[in-house]
């Protein structure tokens, strides 16, 4: 970088580091035993995509963490991965019976597959290869999830166990009186949600050691999705409602379990979590899923209809296009939420890197601006401060800009030539 010369005493040149933490806009993936998947925007309601390819019900819908692919799975015991940006799809072959739920690691890399093979299946979406992690000959597998940093993953029986593997083997973390029909991570990774085929609905405590049981459906929980911060929780079942639970209320119904979380020592919580009815679909609601901030809801039902429900003003907007139930719904996933106190400890690291590479930063923005150059953490450009004027100042005083930096580095002097 070559010399400035300068009338001013000190010259500070700056980035302004800008991280867009959204695509351009919120969307939703659908799956439906029409054999297609399709692809909406939240915001206006159409669609702007439809997915064809599978020869089969589609079960199950999952977003990559960027928002760039999305998989399904379905009756013709295939898993799909859609690229949405180059609109390929890429099939992986290996299951050889209905594929019922599908679940992308954070990363993009992988993504999991159970089916009613017995079997889960992690796969390398680049290889196209798996690798079997559970396998029973009497056992259904009905359900799986991913942890948020892609450690774990929770699975559902259809002999009522709820299990996890943890990168080297699996284990019982519990167990329901039927068949469970889903099962949802938290977002931090430290609770697990599960539902079987009798309506109930049970919050399982990872660090705890703690069970909640949330009693209110009648039939089968076929879908159960977190809120984003963990205090909520969406579920449907064979009633044409959905049903929004507050996990914060009644806490003395949390009960601890065993050590082991045996088999034969789980027994259910006393007291009911409050909940709220969304009422709208004219049939039975498959599948919901949470936004990602807490503010909508998004179902799926057997009346052919998706519906985003604002969760502020209890209104709802339908949308329509599918010819034939809807089985599944997932939301993009890639608008990052970030608490004050973790924005505050990112930005001091990001300080720190910036010193160590000799960049002057005057600011860290975290937006959800779509309308960025990149969508991609990136350095938009660089920002001269405004030169100070050669009219003497008195002693402390300073530029407004010169207050508002905080800087991790001394202002350098330029010399003169």
């Amino acid at each position: 970088m070559k010399r400035l010369k300068s009338s001013t005493k000190y010259l500070a040149l700056c980035y302004i580091l800008i991280f867009n933490l959204t695509t351009s806009s919120m969307k939703i993936a659908t799956g439906s035993s029409d054999k297609t998947v399709r692809i909406w925007d939240v915001e206006t309601g159409t669609c702007e995509k439809v997915l064809k390819g599978h020869e089969d019900a589609v079960n199950s819908v999952s977003f990559g963490p960027h928002g760039k692919k999305v998989g399904s799975c379905s009756y013709d015991k295939t898993v799909r991965i859609w690229d949405l940006e180059t609109g390929t799809c890429k099939v992986l072959k290996g299951h050889y019976d209905n594929v019922k739920s599908v679940s992308f690691g954070p990363y993009g890399k992988k993504v999991a597959s159970c089916s009613y093979d017995n079997t889960i299946r992690i796969w390398n979406i680049e290889a196209g290869q798996s690798t079997v992690l559970e396998e029973n000959r009497f056992i259904y597998l009905e359900a799986v999830s991913f942890n948020p940093n892609g450690k774990m993953l929770a699975f559902g029986r259809s002999n009522g166990t709820v299990g996890i593997w943890d990168g080297k083997k699996s284990k019982v973390l519990g167990r329901h009186f039927c068949s469970v029909r889903s099962v949802s991570f938290g977002p931090y990774g430290k609770k697990i949600a599960s539902g079987d085929c009798d309506g109930i609905i049970r919050i399982w405590d990872l660090e705890a050691g703690t069970c909640k049981v949330l009693e209110g459906h009648n039939f089968f929980a076929d879908s159960i999705s977190f809120g984003p911060y963990g205090k909520k929780l969406a579920s449907c079942s064979t009633s044409n409602v959905v049903s929004i639970w507050n996990l914060e209320t009644n806490p003395s119904s949390f009960v601890k379990t065993s050590e082991d979380r045996s088999t034969s020592s789980l027994r259910p919580c006393s007291g009911q979590a409050g909940h709220k009815a969304l009422k709208g679909h004219t049939d039975k609601v498959m599948a919901v899923s949470f936004g990602p901030y807490g503010k909508k809801v998004a179902s799926a039902s057997k009346d052919n209809t998706v519906r985003i429900w604002d969760l502020e003003t209890n209104l709802h907007k339908v949308l329509e296009g599918h010819t034939s139930w809807v089985s599944s719904v997932a939301f993009n996933s890639f608008k990052a939420i970030i608490k004050k106190k973790e924005e505050e400890l990112m930005k001091k690291k990001l300080l720190r890197l910036a010193h160590k590479k000799k960049l002057n930063v005057a600011a860290i923005v975290f937006s959800n601006n779509s309308n960025l150059e990149n969508s991609s953490n990136t350095i938009l450009g660089k920002r001269p401060l405004q030169p100070w004027p050669n009219s003497r100042r008195s002693q402390g005083q300073r530029s407004r800009d010169e207050n508002d930096l905080e800087l991790p580095f001394k202002r350098r002097k330029v010399t003169k030539k």
